[in-house]
């Protein structure tokens, strides 16, 4: 169950993002729709929902991550992390 994030910090989070997707960068304006805010480190694997751990992020990437914190290589085949926003 994810925790409920208020309006403000959600104004916050879309604000220091300039209203773009910290992973893809494209612009909510272009989509015609709010984007998401997300939990950097997801909360099912101990992500916080402070400000520091939110990011900005259109539906696609926010689906794709999902709860995932890291992901096989193709070139090497090891775990690695995924791309941090900040």
């Amino acid at each position: 169950m994810s925790t409920y994030i208020a309006h403000a910090l959600r104004e916050l989070v879309a604000r220091r993002a300039k209203h773009r997707c910290e992973y893809c960068q494209s612009q909510e304006i272009i989509l015609g729709m709010p984007f998401e805010v997300e939990h950097v480190v997801p909360e099912v694997v101990g992500g916080s929902s402070q400000e520091t751990n939110l990011a900005l992020a259109c539906p696609r990437c926010n689906r794709y991550k999902g709860s995932l914190v890291q992901a096989v290589d193709d070139d090497t085949g090891e775990s690695t992390p995924l791309f941090h926003p900040r």
